[in-house]
């Protein structure tokens, strides 16, 4: 166990490719089911698609979506997206958003299967939370930014019950 969000363990990746409940542990999509089906009492939305499905097809899972550059700001509890596109043949990247400081310019989030390389890939480290910039441009957009070496917000989805 790499730490916890609101009661929900976050794991490191595993060796093996094991089906579970929420889907194939320790996957990043396995901890926002489990995460959303625990802490929410939300559907379980395992084998569903890969991560970025749930932007791309948020509304067949009950979600509603939001672009990054949205008038509306993600909030806690939200589902952080990570993908260049529908159809880029990547599966994405998803995190549950644990803050948000819109003041400060801050989004921080918690993830499963995320591992930074240093030194040319030979140390490799989970990264259980993670912190972002996010910011409003002129005409009332919210962006949050990720680096140049990772893949960008596509946006974030929530209940869709929820106001």
């Amino acid at each position: 166990m790499l730490g916890e969000f609101d009661g929900v363990n976050i794991y490191a990746p595993g060796a093996y490719d094991a089906r579970g409940t929420y889907g194939i542990e320790f996957e990043c999509v396995e901890y926002i089911n489990r995460f959303y089906a625990q802490k929410l009492s939300f559907k379980n939305m395992t084998q569903t698609g890969h991560a970025d499905s749930y932007f791309w097809h948020a509304k067949e899972k009950g979600l509603t979506a939001f672009p990054n550059g949205s008038s509306t700001p993600p909030r806690k509890y939200d589902i952080l997206v990570f993908d260049r596109g529908n159809n880029d043949g990547v599966p994405g990247h998803v995190a549950i958003v644990t803050h948000v400081d819109l003041v400060r310019g801050t989004i921080d989030v918690a993830q499963q299967n995320t591992v930074a390389k240093r030194y040319g890939g030979l140390l490799k480290k989970s990264i259980p939370k993670e912190s972002f910039r996010i910011e409003q441009h002129a005409q009332g957009e919210w962006f949050v930014l990720t680096q140049p070496n990772r893949l960008p917000v596509a946006g974030w989805s929530r209940e869709r019950s929820s106001p």
